[in-house]
């Protein structure tokens, strides 16, 4: 076992331990299972695939051998006939595809909301090597919501991360608090909730690993529509193209600068450094046109032509109605 594992596992054990089980294992009819929505209305974040080599291993493990582990569950708060899955999302599934079952064993832990949550996410990393990128954003922030609403959560004895606020104060001690649980730097926790930010077609992007991380949290700190931009513009084709990190970072830079992001913009960042052969050279002519109160460097001048030639086509196409109109 790796010290990651073993660090895991004690942390869960440590959550286990603080909660009684209400009784024995006992068997509960699948039917009366219910999937983990936490009090943000976030659902368990760990998606079962049942085309995946180590859910298959699970099914044929479980067909041959039977059960080993109990799964764990708590009286489902808006349905006290059902009981919510906290443990074993991937074993009851198992259960169902083998078909051969109409229960399952269950131990009851009387557990509140946030603990509950905090199980949950945790739990998962435990169960699944194989976890998509944006599945653990989700995990790691259904955890860190959980921790900062916990008495005695964030411990007092965490070193302060973020210095800026109380608030971001309590998130950077939290992410430690995590990281040390499930084995990851605060940082990357961080990382990894900031992809929960990004609109579904990116994070399949990210997902399908067409998109790394570091530029895809750039990516997630832009408004919907520019994601929307982003992504029809780059990734909704068939080249294959991706953006690395400055290219991601550029593009969140000109959003930041209150400039509308068009489809010109985005594609002349990721076309930037295809063919450095076909780099921009300005004649006198058109220097002689730039403004000479204001000194431009490269990137400035760039921007400044892209808006002279937005202007003019916008122009353009306000004259061409309006001439349509004379002619109507």
């Amino acid at each position: 076992m790796s010290g990651r594992e073993e660090k895991l596992n004690k942390g869960l054990m440590n959550i286990l331990q603080q909660h009684s089980v209400k009784s024995e294992s006992k068997n509960i009819k699948l039917e009366d299972l219910t999937t983990f929505v936490d009090r943000d209305g976030n659902i368990n974040p760990s998606i079962v695939d049942e085309t995946d080599p180590e859910f298959q291993a699970l099914v044929e493990n479980i067909r041959t051998r039977g059960l080993d582990n109990p799964i764990i569950v708590r009286k489902d708060p808006s349905s006290p006939d059902k009981y919510q899955i906290l443990c074993g999302h991937h074993r009851v599934a198992a259960y169902r595809q083998i078909g051969a079952y109409d229960s399952i064993k269950a131990y009851v832990r009387e557990m509140s909301d946030d603990d509950a949550a905090f199980l949950v996410a945790t739990d998962n990393f435990s169960r699944k090597k194989n976890y998509k990128p944006t599945e653990k954003g989700f995990a790691f922030r259904m955890a860190l919501e959980a921790m900062k609403r916990t008495p005695g959560r964030p411990k007092e004895n965490v070193g302060q991360i973020v210095p800026n606020s109380s608030e971001e104060t309590k998130s950077g001690r939290a992410a430690e608090e995590l990281g040390n649980i499930v084995g990851e730097s605060y940082k990357n926790i961080q990382r990894y909730v900031r992809l929960t930010y990004l609109i579904p077609e990116l994070r399949a992007v990210v997902d399908s690993k067409r998109l790394k991380v570091v530029p895809a949290v750039e990516l997630s700190y832009l408004e919907e529509k520019n994601q929307k931009l982003v992504f029809s513009t780059v990734f909704n084709n068939t080249d294959k193209k991706s953006l690395n990190i400055e290219q991601a970072r550029q593009i969140r830079a000109k959003a930041d600068t209150g400039f509308p992001l068009s489809e010109a913009i985005i594609s002349a960042i990721a076309n930037d450094g295809d063919d450095k052969s076909t780099i921009l050279k300005l004649t006198g002519k058109i220097k002689s046109l730039l403004p000479k109160e204001v000194k431009l460097d490269d990137e400035q001048t760039e921007l400044y032509i892209i808006r002279c030639i937005l202007a003019y086509q916008e122009t353009e196409a306000q004259e061409a109605q309006s001439s349509e109109e004379g002619e109507a």
